[in-house]
């Protein structure tokens, strides 16, 4: 597993920098670090469009990361411009629908409305290997939430569905109640084909949706709730259900009650954080739920009680912290934990990254210009000023200094040469097939014989004679028929030429019908 992570940690930091070459840019070290990883987490209120048009080049391929996040920020000064968010939910679509390796996206903030929602269930619809999908902040709504449901309910690489502080309410719960019963009926129909064909059916291996995740929904209600304990009633494969903080009160404890008696594989019910359910129904759904997993055997964890809880356990899983850039040069301040104190010009400068090329150059010539500097000074500072040598000195060091820059030209020489000789043999080559099969193609037409007058002349004439013959067997038949009837016998009818009267119909030998 690591060797595989390893190999696509690379494969992917290959395909950022040949991005930012192409959309004149740089690499970010943060941006680097966590492709290397295996697993891309932006914050939108803290990069530009130039660089995120490098990203999501990126990820537009089969191999993308593993885990992608976009985070836009819900208060504060800064606001995302609604373009940003668009291209960032485009690129992430694409990358869902080309991908072969991404298993989990998230979406945290983002205003998922008309073309921007339209965008991201288009994406949904055509994912192959999307395991997790966690949308969280994104004032969905009950229109929303149907247009999610209607993208996700025929995509069965989706096992964990979460919508978090949506918006949802009682249309919201019962488009959800819908899609779980329609992937229920098309796993009853897959069980009960392998049951008449003398299998013994795996439930466990069966795809659709395993953990469904509402909390901060409010608004969802005793209505909403008792709608999705309805559909839970007679379903398999749902593991885990989470709704804290959703309003629930007497009569959604009751439906979940009586939905657990009956059903016996749901193993998290997670109903905390409700202030109007009484201790006594938490405690009926307690011992209901009892011995239905033990620790040993628990792949349905219960989550955290508080998003506070789950930033923390979240930042320390990835152990880092994220770092704001931008394609011009500037170094914004990142949403770290704890704010550092305003440092000094001096120690902002920006440095020169592993690999040098054009881009680190012109991020110096703007930071220099910004700040007043002289030109060239940051190059110089880099590479260190060496003293003057002496007139002698110089003499003897000349020689030796154009010796080497010849040796690099001639090497620099020579690498094109050889980069341009390949391109050279495979164009030779292409046009060589080419010219083999233009010939080939001139053969077969010499071999096709066209029609010249006389021939189509012959064919007229043979049409009529055909025609007369066919006029004189008519004849001979009706005197025939003629003579038995009176007993006496007559002649058989000479073949005679067509009268002038007699008119045959148009032949179209040319066109090739008759």
């Amino acid at each position: 597993m690591a060797g595989k992570t390893e190999g696509l940690g690379e494969t992917l930091t290959r395909h950022y920098r040949l991005s930012c070459e192409l959309f004149n840019t740089f690499p970010h070290p943060q941006v680097t670090l966590q492709l290397s990883r295996g697993f891309l987490e932006l914050h939108l209120d803290s990069i530009d469009l130039d660089h995120l048009e490098a990203l999501c080049h990126t990820i537009k391929n089969k191999v993308s990361p593993t885990h992608l996040r976009i985070h836009v920020p819900t208060g504060g000064k800064e606001v995302v411009a609604a373009r940003v968010v668009e291209r960032a939910v485009e690129g992430v679509a694409v990358c869902v629908v080309a991908s072969l390796t991404v298993t989990s996206l998230g979406l945290e903030g983002v205003r998922l409305r008309g073309r921007t929602l339209k965008l991201l269930c288009e994406g949904i619809r055509k994912a192959r290997t999307l395991k997790t999908l966690h949308l969280g902040k994104c004032t969905l709504g009950d229109s929303g939430t149907e247009s999610v449901c209607q993208a996700v309910k025929n995509v069965p690489s989706i096992t964990h569905l979460s919508l978090v502080d949506c918006g949802l309410a009682e249309r919201g719960a019962t488009a959800i109640a819908c899609l779980i019963k329609h992937q229920r009926l098309n796993r009853d129909t897959a069980m009960w084909q392998d049951t008449l064909r003398q299998r013994r059916p795996f439930l466990d291996g069966m795809k659709g949706l395993r953990r469904l995740t509402l909390n901060s929904n409010p608004a969802l209600g005793d209505q909403g709730a008792a709608a999705i304990a309805e559909v839970l009633t007679e379903d398999l494969w749902i593991k885990a259900v989470d709704l804290q903080h959703c309003g629930l009160g007497v009569g959604a404890g009751a439906s979940l009650c009586a939905a657990l008696r009956v059903n016996q594989t749901l193993e998290v019910v997670d109903v905390r954080n409700n202030p109007f359910l009484p201790d006594r129904i938490l405690g009926e759904l307690a011992g209901l739920l009892q011995g239905r997993q033990t620790e040993d055997e628990a792949q349905y964890s219960w989550l955290n009680t508080s998003l506070v809880e789950a930033k923390e356990a979240h930042q320390q899983e990835r152990g880092r912290n994220t770092v704001s850039y931008r394609a011009s040069g500037r170094t914004l301040k990142g949403r770290r934990a704890q704010k550092s104190p305003r440092m000094p010009t001096s120690a902002r400068r920006p440095r020169v990254p592993a690999q040098l090329g054009v881009p680190w150059r012109v991020e110096h010539r703007l930071y220099e210009r910004r700040e007043g500097l002289e030109p060239g000074s940051m190059v110089k500072e880099h590479f260190g000023e060496q003293p003057q040598p002496s007139v002698g000195e110089a003499a003897s060091q000349s020689p030796r200094a154009s010796a080497s820059e010849g040796e690099v030209t001639v090497m620099k020489i020579r690498r094109k040469l050889q980069h341009y000789r390949g391109k050279y043999h495979k164009e030779r080559e292409q046009r060589r097939r080419l010219e083999r099969k233009l010939s080939r193609i001139q053969t077969q037409l010499k071999g096709l014989h066209t029609l010249d007058e006389a021939t189509i002349t012959h064919i007229e004439e043979c049409f009529v004679k055909f025609q007369v013959f066919l006029s004189m067997m008519q004849n001979s038949g009706e005197h025939l028929q003629t003579s038995s009837s009176s007993g006496a016998a007559s002649p058989v009818p000479q073949p005679t030429e067509p009268s002038t009267s007699f008119h045959l119909p148009p032949v179209d030998v040319r066109g090739g019908s008759v």
